[in-house]
């Protein structure tokens, strides 16, 4: 049987998709690999194991130096709006703290925009590079790499296209029909709204490879869903 693997990129709305393999596999049936440390070695365990999915917050360096694409895993994962995934990954650093007022609130992301956290994390997940080079190519070249790895995968979808991977993978895998469950409920999205407001364009050209990730992804899936028969899509 094909094993799923599940590139889970942080701050994608991965948690609801990974919630729903264990309850479509079970919860002991998932092979999770969470940390940064050893992944190599954890996809290898995870490759040989009996598990028939896998997932976590690996990068394609880690990918390609394990070798296991040498036993052609199902490859999957998603890209979210590069504006939504770094407001997001801001919202998570700060989770707990406080702005009195809607200058302070925008000081502050002004400041993360400054940090890489805040420029084509997504593919800089995807490019090949270890963690630490992930800034060393420009833009244009971090965007070819990322792209040519994520042209390689059986199949990919923007974030909110995950009910109709969902969908999709259900009929490829044979699953039971479950719920899909949204794991991703938005906390203070009124702060999160002005973010958008202030900083929606900024954050669109810092982010240009993650937009090309984007838009490749959506229109990966659309394709793959308009050639699904009707009768499957339900």
């Amino acid at each position: 049987m094909q094993k799923l693997l599940f590139i889970h990129i942080p701050k994608t709305g991965g948690s609801t998709f990974r919630q729903h393999l264990r309850k479509v596999y079970g919860k002991d049936e998932v092979y999770f690999i969470y940390t940064h440390e050893a992944q190599e070695r954890h996809l290898q365990e995870a490759i040989n194991s009996h598990a028939p999915a896998i997932s976590g917050h690996i990068n394609w360096h880690a990918i390609a130096s394990s070798g296991v694409l040498d036993y052609k895993p199902f490859l999957f994962t998603f890209i979210r709006r590069p504006q939504d995934q770094v407001i997001s990954h801001f919202m998570h650093k700060r989770r707990g703290h406080k702005w009195s007022d809607r200058n302070q609130l925008t000081d502050d992301f002004r400041q993360f925009m400054a940090t890489d956290w805040s420029k084509n994390w997504q593919s800089c997940v995807l490019s090949g590079l270890p963690r630490g080079q992930y800034h060393e190519p420009n833009v244009d070249e971090l965007q070819e790499m990322a792209l040519r790895h994520l042209q390689q995968l059986d199949l990919c979808a923007g974030t909110d296209q995950l009910p109709q991977a969902v969908q999709w993978m259900k009929h490829h895998f044979a699953w039971k029909r479950m719920p899909l469950e949204d794991r991703n409920v938005s906390e203070k999205s009124h702060l999160v709204e002005v973010l958008h407001e202030v900083f929606d364009k900024q954050l669109k050209e810092l982010n240009r490879a993650d937009h090309a990730l984007y838009r490749y992804s959506k229109a990966k899936m659309k394709k793959a869903w308009d050639e699904l028969p009707f009768w499957k899509r339900w």
